[in-house]
Order: structure tokens, then sequence, then C-alpha cells
């Protein structure tokens, strides 16, 4: 006799996906920790404390009345308080007095907890806030105390840390203000959000609601489940969750803009630019309806897939490599990416590279060694390809008889 599997409802479903997320994001906490010095897991563990409260003789102290601090849902664990007893032996953390939490969100993304990750990692905090809920006086001080932070992480332990400042408002619908060189513009901006939610790690605050939402999920059916929640018919609490918006599926639309920013960025990373670029001509090219790689990584976390088999950078790496064999022939660009398998300093430890001879490197240094190697003919080769693509790209949206007319418009105009 078969055995009878029950099918879970919503409400069932989005409480067995939230447990599946909290895990492997303490997964990749721990393994972010586990890479950095003895004294930078210290600062990591102390830094959401110093946001949320502003306290005389702590980092981030700002001498004025009503200064925004706090996270929502803040809590602290037994490494939280044990840092910053040795950080601050001599100071006594208070509660904050008559405390608004101004951060919904505090997270992190791109290589930290992935096997890209190495001990010059920078720590890029995003804080997901509402601008409505600042004066303009407000904001500077806010401003002011997260600057003073970031200079108490570099002057004493020559530790890069910075904090970039977004309204959930505006990330939901898709705008990233330019507080950085990283910022895109809005033809990027959902390329952008896919990249955030496939490698983001959430430090404290609310967990973006897309990360526990079903795989194949359309604007429709993201939303008629977040409505629920909203509405208390599932099984989760309303206040834990923030909406960053969804992303089921990206159009060619965006990928110019997108493919002329990473090769203007290969000047400063060619690795780094040829993944992306590689995964840019990949979703232009095959089908990406709840098929990024970002929905990639969230079905092995649904699916119980064993953490150390889930990291994003080695799911750009495969999927970028299986493109170009499946579609170039032998040239620069594969050249480069085979030898950017030594790139990253674990990725010795993985099951599908475990026999390859790595020299355990930085990442940059790889990058700048391969890229150096390469004669002036295939760089020149490598870069005139991707532009090339590009402008095919262009020309054909605007012929093809299904773009939009704001597509069309906008590069006959460009």
């Amino acid at each position: 006799m078969e055995a009878i599997v029950e099918k879970l409802n919503d409400a069932e479903n989005l409480f067995y996906n939230r447990q599946a997320f909290l895990r492997f994001n303490q997964f990749k906490i721990d393994r972010t920790l586990n890479t950095l010095s003895a004294i930078d897991q210290l600062i990591f563990s102390t830094v959401p404390r110093l946001l949320h409260v502003n306290q005389k003789g702590l980092p981030g102290f700002v001498d004025h009345e009503n200064v925004p601090c706090g996270i929502m849902n803040f809590s602290m664990n037994h490494e939280c308080i044990v840092a910053a007893e040795k950080l601050f032996p001599n100071i006594i953390i208070r509660r904050q007095k008559n405390l608004t939490p101004v951060i919904h969100t505090a997270l992190l993304m791109g290589s930290l907890g992935s096997i890209a990750q190495s001990k010059k990692s920078d720590l890029d905090y995003t804080l997901l806030v509402d601008k409505n809920s600042f004066t303009e006086n407000s904001l500077k001080l806010f401003q002011k105390k997260l600057n003073l932070i970031e200079t108490w992480t570099w002057d004493n332990y020559h530790l890069e840390t910075h904090f970039f400042i977004n309204d959930h408002n505006e990330v939901r619908n898709n705008i990233f203000g330019e507080s950085d060189s990283e910022s895109t513009g809005s033809a990027l901006a959902k390329l952008l959000k896919e990249e955030m939610y496939r490698t983001m790690i959430i430090v404290t605050g609310k967990i973006p609601f897309w990360l526990i939402a079903p795989v194949e999920c359309d604007d429709q059916r993201y939303s008629e489940l977040y409505k629920m929640i909203n509405a208390n018919k599932t099984l989760l609490k309303k206040e834990e969750f923030i909406d960053m918006g969804n992303v089921d599926d990206i159009s060619n639309g965006e990928f110019f803009g997108a493919s002329i920013w990473a090769l203007i960025k290969s000047f400063k990373s060619p690795f780094k630019t040829l993944m992306k670029m590689g995964i840019l001509e990949d979703y232009m090219f095959t089908e990406t309806k709840s098929n990024l790689l970002s929905h990639q990584v969230k079905e092995r976390i649904f699916n119980g897939t064993p953490h150390d088999q889930i990291d994003p950078y080695l799911l750009m790496f495969s999927r970028v490599q299986k493109y170009f064999s499946d579609n170039k022939e032998e040239n620069a660009a594969t050249e480069i990416y085979k030898g950017s398998s030594a790139a990253c300093s674990n990725l010795s430890e993985t099951k599908e590279f475990k026999d390859i001879v790595i020299e355990k490197k930085p990442l940059e240094n790889v990058i700048k060694k391969v890229w150096a190697e390469l004669t002036d003919k295939d760089k020149a080769a490598y870069i005139a390809g991707y532009v090339d693509g590009s402008l095919d790209t262009v020309r054909s949206i605007i012929k093809n008889p299904n773009a939009t007319k704001d597509d069309v418009d906008y590069y006959q105009n460009s």
C-alpha cells in the first residue's frame, strides 16, 4: 500500500520555509564568523548592538538629543553579550530609553558566508529604513552615527565596515539610491535585488518575505501570500517580515545597461566581471521565470540540500561554465574561467573540486594574475565580444514585435 503524502497548505508551507531559511541563515553567519579573525568576530557580533543604542563612551555615539537608532526585533544572543564585554570591559551598555527603532533590517550581501569570502572581505551592511520617519536633520544625525562606527572599526582594527541606507519602500519598487560605487540606477535595480536575495545574510531585524515565499511565485501570488500574513491568516507573525518586493523574472530590457555597467567594472575585477556578464548572457538567452540563481538557492534551502552544498558563488560558477560550454567555442572567456578555479580559498573543500590542486590566494590576487596572463589581443576580443553582444541585444529588442514600447523608446533614444 502506497503511503499517502498530504499536501501542505499555504500557511504550513510558509512556516516550514521560514524554519528552513532561518537554519540556512544561521549556517551562513557561522561560516562568516569562522573565516573572520578573532577580533573581527567580536566586531561582527557587536555592530548590531552599537546600532541599537546611542550611549556615551560607545563607538557611534552622537552627542545630540533624539539621535535615530535601534533595530526592530533585535535581541541579544550570547555571542553579542560576550563580544561587547570583551571590547568594552569598562562600560555597561544600558537599554535605550524611549526607543523607537528606525532600522527594519540589517543585512549583509556579497561574498560573506560563501566560498568567495576571505579574511580581507569588507562588512558591507545594507540598512533598510523608512525615510518618511526621518527629518532632514535626523537623517544626518543617523548618518553621522554610522560614519563614526565605520571610523572606529577602521582606525582601531583596520576592518572596513560600510553602511548603506536604503528605503524599504523604494527597494520594493526597484529603486536603489546612489549611495555607493555599486549603485546601478533603475535599469539594473531588479538585477541588484536578485543578487541581494541570493547572497544576503540577515544579521538582525525583519526577514524579507521573498526569502520564505515559494520558489515559483509570480507577482500576484506573492501579493496574495503576503496579505495572508498581514491578515494573521498564517502561523507566522506579521511583525517578523518586511516586503522588499518580488523577483520572479527579469525582462531582456534590463540587460544592456547591466552589461555596460559590468564592462566598466572589468578594469577593477576582471574575474568578477566575467562571472556577472556570463550570468547576464545566460539570463538573456534562457528561460528565467522562477529560474534565476536566487531561485536555485532558495529551492535548495527548501528541499533540504545540505547547507555546505548551497553556495551562491559556486552555483554561479557552475551555471556560467555550463552556459559557456554549451554555447561558446574555446576562447579567452572560458580560459579565464578555467584559470579561476583557484579563485576561492575554500573551493578545494567542495565535493566537485576536491581533487583540484589549488593555490590558496585571495580572490583578487588570482583575478589579477589570470587577467595579466592574457594577451592584449585576447583582452580586446573578450571586451569587444561582450560589447557586440550588448549591441546585438539592443538591436533585437528594437526589432522585436513583442518588446514593450518603453523598452523600444528607451533604446532608440539612448
